[in-house]
Protein backbone atom coordinates (compact mmCIF):
# COMPACT_ATOMS: atom_id res chain seq x y z
CA UNK A 1 0.00 0.00 0.00
CA UNK A 2 1.02 3.63 -0.42
CA UNK A 3 0.02 6.45 1.92
CA UNK A 4 -0.52 9.50 -0.31
CA UNK A 5 -0.83 11.84 2.67
CA UNK A 6 2.65 10.89 3.88
CA UNK A 7 4.08 10.09 0.41
CA UNK A 8 5.51 6.74 1.48
CA UNK A 9 5.01 3.01 1.15
CA UNK A 10 3.33 1.13 3.98
CA UNK A 11 5.12 -2.22 4.44
CA UNK A 12 3.01 -5.32 5.13
CA UNK A 13 -0.22 -3.30 4.84
CA UNK A 14 -2.01 -5.88 2.70
CA UNK A 15 -2.20 -9.56 3.63
CA UNK A 16 -2.43 -12.05 0.75
CA UNK A 17 -3.84 -15.42 1.85
CA UNK A 18 -1.95 -18.50 0.65
CA UNK A 19 -4.93 -19.76 -1.38
CA UNK A 20 -5.06 -16.58 -3.49
CA UNK A 21 -4.71 -17.50 -7.17
CA UNK A 22 -4.28 -14.06 -8.75
CA UNK A 23 -2.58 -10.98 -7.37
CA UNK A 24 -2.46 -7.76 -9.35
CA UNK A 25 0.47 -5.60 -8.30
CA UNK A 26 0.77 -1.92 -9.23
CA UNK A 27 4.15 -0.31 -9.16
CA UNK A 28 6.21 2.10 -11.19
CA UNK A 29 9.51 0.40 -10.44
CA UNK A 30 8.66 -3.27 -11.09
CA UNK A 31 10.96 -3.45 -14.12
CA UNK A 32 13.95 -1.65 -12.62
CA UNK A 33 17.17 -3.45 -11.78
CA UNK A 34 18.74 -3.33 -8.35
CA UNK A 35 16.60 -4.33 -5.36
CA UNK A 36 13.41 -4.17 -7.46
CA UNK A 37 14.67 -7.05 -9.60
CA UNK A 38 13.81 -9.43 -6.74
CA UNK A 39 10.17 -8.38 -7.04
CA UNK A 40 10.11 -8.84 -10.82
CA UNK A 41 11.41 -12.38 -10.42
CA UNK A 42 8.33 -13.23 -8.31
CA UNK A 43 5.87 -12.09 -10.99
CA UNK A 44 4.59 -14.21 -13.86
CA UNK A 45 3.90 -11.20 -16.07
CA UNK A 46 4.39 -7.45 -16.01
CA UNK A 47 2.10 -5.29 -18.12
CA UNK A 48 3.24 -1.77 -18.96
CA UNK A 49 0.52 0.90 -19.07
CA UNK A 50 1.24 3.57 -21.67
CA UNK A 51 -0.41 6.87 -20.81
CA UNK A 52 0.35 9.96 -22.91
CA UNK A 53 1.73 13.00 -21.08
CA UNK A 54 -1.30 15.08 -22.08
CA UNK A 55 -3.45 12.71 -20.00
CA UNK A 56 -0.93 11.74 -17.30
CA UNK A 57 0.20 15.24 -16.23
CA UNK A 58 -3.29 16.72 -15.60
CA UNK A 59 -4.26 13.57 -13.66
CA UNK A 60 -1.16 13.84 -11.49
CA UNK A 61 -1.78 17.53 -10.83
CA UNK A 62 -5.39 16.79 -9.87
CA UNK A 63 -4.25 14.04 -7.49
CA UNK A 64 -1.81 16.38 -5.74
CA UNK A 65 -4.48 19.10 -5.54
CA UNK A 66 -6.86 16.60 -3.93
CA UNK A 67 -4.21 16.02 -1.24
CA UNK A 68 -3.95 19.70 -0.37
CA UNK A 69 -1.34 21.20 -2.69
CA UNK A 70 -2.07 24.46 -4.47
CA UNK A 71 -2.26 24.43 -8.27
CA UNK A 72 1.24 25.91 -8.45
CA UNK A 73 2.70 23.47 -5.90
CA UNK A 74 1.05 20.52 -7.62
CA UNK A 75 2.32 21.50 -11.06
CA UNK A 76 5.84 22.10 -9.74
CA UNK A 77 5.86 18.72 -7.98
CA UNK A 78 4.64 16.91 -11.08
CA UNK A 79 7.22 18.50 -13.37
CA UNK A 80 10.11 18.15 -10.91
CA UNK A 81 9.41 14.79 -9.26
CA UNK A 82 6.70 12.77 -11.00
CA UNK A 83 7.93 13.39 -14.53
CA UNK A 84 11.51 12.56 -13.47
CA UNK A 85 10.18 9.22 -12.22
CA UNK A 86 8.23 8.81 -15.45
CA UNK A 87 11.42 9.08 -17.50
CA UNK A 88 13.05 6.45 -15.30
CA UNK A 89 10.08 4.10 -15.69
CA UNK A 90 9.77 4.64 -19.46
CA UNK A 91 13.38 3.52 -19.82
CA UNK A 92 12.33 0.06 -18.55
CA UNK A 93 9.38 -0.34 -20.92
CA UNK A 94 11.10 -2.88 -23.17
CA UNK A 95 11.30 -5.35 -20.29
CA UNK A 96 7.51 -5.76 -19.99
CA UNK A 97 5.55 -8.80 -21.13
CA UNK A 98 2.63 -6.79 -22.48
CA UNK A 99 1.82 -3.18 -23.27
CA UNK A 100 -1.54 -1.50 -22.68
CA UNK A 101 -2.36 1.68 -24.58
CA UNK A 102 -4.54 3.33 -21.95
CA UNK A 103 -6.02 5.76 -24.49
CA UNK A 104 -7.33 2.97 -26.75
CA UNK A 105 -7.38 -0.08 -24.47
CA UNK A 106 -5.27 -2.02 -26.97
CA UNK A 107 -3.00 -4.72 -25.54
CA UNK A 108 0.16 -5.84 -27.34
CA UNK A 109 2.23 -8.77 -26.12
CA UNK A 110 6.01 -8.83 -26.33
CA UNK A 111 7.31 -11.40 -28.83
CA UNK A 112 8.84 -14.58 -27.43
CA UNK A 113 12.57 -14.53 -26.71
CA UNK A 114 14.68 -14.76 -29.85
CA UNK A 115 11.84 -13.74 -32.18
CA UNK A 116 13.87 -10.78 -33.41
CA UNK A 117 10.90 -8.43 -33.44
CA UNK A 118 10.52 -5.29 -31.37
CA UNK A 119 7.74 -3.98 -29.19
CA UNK A 120 5.45 -1.12 -30.32
CA UNK A 121 7.99 1.53 -29.28
CA UNK A 122 10.72 -0.13 -31.33
CA UNK A 123 12.61 -1.54 -28.35
CA UNK A 124 13.72 -5.16 -28.12
CA UNK A 125 11.91 -6.72 -25.15
CA UNK A 126 13.75 -8.74 -22.54
CA UNK A 127 11.91 -11.75 -21.19
CA UNK A 128 12.74 -13.80 -18.12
Amino acid sequence: AFDRDRERAVPAAIAVPHETELVVVEGNYLLLDGPWRRVRDLLDEVWFLDLPAEVRVPRLIARHRAHGRSAEEAAEWVHRSDETNTARVLATRAHADAFVDVATGDVTYAPPPGAGRTDPAGQQPRRR
